[in-house]
């Protein structure tokens, strides 16, 4: 799986003050669907790593939860 388009995701989530559904982040990243769902797991797999966890509510969308340590360790990415 492509890093660099899961650390785009992980990008969106931490500069977002609202759940993101796979639908907003499909659009602003100009991929399919599908493609954001795909990508979720490599997400989850580094956001474990940092000791976060990606959590997804039904109609919310997706967010990062103890997100501290991985926005140290990754930066402020700002791909976007």
């Amino acid at each position: 799986m492509n890093n660099e388009k899961s650390l785009l995701i992980i990008d969106q989530l931490l500069n977002s003050k609202e759940p993101l559904k796979a639908d907003e982040l499909a659009d602003s990243l100009k991929l399919s669907r599908r493609t954001v769902f795909n990508y979720m797991k490599s997400v989850k797999k580094i956001c474990k790593q940092y000791n976060a966890e990606l959590c997804n509510e039904k109609f919310k969308g997706y967010y990062i939860v103890n997100s501290t340590s991985l926005k140290n360790s990754l930066g402020i990415l700002n791909f976007s």
